[in-house]
């Protein structure tokens, strides 16, 4: 009798302390606040982009501004909360506004995809714990061809999401986000190809950093010289933020 009154004290501490584990589990501990968005929210960037054309044996840099804009919300047919945003961009900080593109976002429960010119990418997934993969490019085939300057780039070829850091601290010039999550989405490369990409997340902003880099080289004396030396076609994409409401 005794031994059995100890078994049941055993087995209630447990579950008790597993109860509890799961009741603290909040709404900040699932990630949903890593990628805050309402309606009237806002996010603009800063771009730096440069672009290797093979064909013309240039290298041509541009930098400008991009503005993401929240203007509708509907639920889909899953039951999913869907955001339509408007991008603008711009050359230089005085110049007016000029939409570019309508992106949408899909809000669930575990994950965010985001539509960007008819490709369907799942940002994040809820929770992000550190180290958890998943297959951000599930609904892009891989051979997707992408007309970039003129030049046909396949550059969504071996990408594979995880959660690289989870609470970094992050400083632009005299901006400091806390609380940062690093998404890594690709790491690839080989003596003829680069696909790196990564963005950054802070805690009740959202994006606030975002890199790309798909390059190529065919030419095989280039050893030595890093990918920004040697590359014959592709691009580098940083965009950093600079204000969001």
């Amino acid at each position: 009798m005794y031994k059995n009154y100890i078994f049941l004290l055993l087995l209630s501490i447990i579950l008790f302390s597993c109860e509890e584990a799961i009741e603290k589990r909040t709404d900040d501990d699932l990630g949903y606040d890593f990628y805050p968005i309402s309606l009237g929210s806002e996010w603009i960037y800063s771009s730096d982009s440069i672009l290797y054309n093979k064909q013309t044996s240039s290298i041509d840099t541009f930098y400008g501004f991009i503005k993401e804009s929240v203007v509708d919300t509907f639920t889909n047919e899953q039951e999913e909360k869907v955001f339509v945003i408007e991008r603008y961009f711009k050359r230089n900080w005085d110049d007016l506004w000029e939409i570019s593109d309508v992106w949408s976002t899909t809000v669930s429960d575990t994950q965010v995809k985001e539509t960007e010119e008819n490709l369907t990418f799942v940002k994040l997934v809820f929770p992000p714990d550190l180290g958890q993969s998943w297959e951000g490019n599930a609904f892009i085939d891989m051979n997707t061809e992408v007309v970039v300057g003129g030049e046909t780039l396949v550059p969504y070829k071996y990408w594979d999401y995880r959660v690289s850091e989870i609470g970094a601290t992050l400083n632009f010039g005299s901006q400091t986000y806390n609380d940062v999550l690093t998404v890594t989405q690709a790491t690839d490369s080989s003596e003829i190809e680069l696909r790196y990409a990564l963005e950054k997340y802070a805690k009740n902003i959202g994006m606030v950093y975002q890199e790309l880099k798909i390059l190529e080289n065919q030419d095989p004396n280039t050893q030595g010289l890093t990918w920004e030396e040697k590359a014959e076609k592709g691009y580098i994409l940083k965009m950093r933020l600079l204000e969001y409401k």
